[in-house]
């Protein structure tokens, strides 16, 4: 922040290309977007949008999926807003929005069988174990350029989430001899 405002550089220089484009030329829009389905209920949808126009840049990314799992059903939601803005010739806002949620449902079956001298034993299982993850994000920054040395920047960050997890299962043994 400092050498963005003094221009004094510090550490290891680095290159970097500038391009600047004309300011006719700064407005427009693009959108992507795939989506894929897939055997055992799987899916995939994902969007990205972009918005340029008089200075102000909003971008748009979501996600959703199930196919991240190898040993259960995981669902994955994510969303994302950006925003950046020159607010006259002294003022700069700019900021982001993120919200992830996963849920994941794993079922284990087990059929055990053990044989003794006098008995066989059966054993047959099955556990649910569910696991539910929400966080949201949530960072604002306001710069205001007062004059070639006076700089102020507010920041703020505020997050948030929650998770639950639950169990459940049954076990069934029986001895035959």
């Amino acid at each position: 922040e400092l050498a963005k405002l003094t221009g004094v550089k510090s550490g290891e220089p680095t290159k970097i290309l500038n391009i600047n484009i004309e300011p006719d030329k700064q407005n427009g829009y693009f959108v992507k977007g795939a989506a894929g389905i897939g055997n055992e209920n799987r899916y995939a949808a994902r969007v990205r949008a972009n918005n340029f126009k008089d200075g102000q840049k909003l971008a748009f990314d979501g996600n959703v999926n199930n196919t991240s799992a190898t040993d259960g059903l995981r669902n994955n939601r994510y969303l994302k807003l950006n925003y950046d803005a020159e607010w006259g010739e002294q003022i700069n806002s700019y900021g982001s929005y993120r919200f992830n949620n996963n849920d994941n449902h794993l079922t284990e079956k087990i059929a055990r069988q053990d044989f003794y001298s006098d008995f066989t034993r059966y054993e047959d299982e099955e556990k649910l174990n569910t696991n539910r993850n929400n966080d949201h994000r949530f960072s604002w920054n306001l710069e205001y350029r007062m004059d070639k040395n006076n700089y102020l920047k507010v920041e703020s960050n505020i997050s948030f989430g929650s998770s639950s997890s639950g169990s459940a299962g049954f076990a069934n043994t029986r001895l035959l001899s």
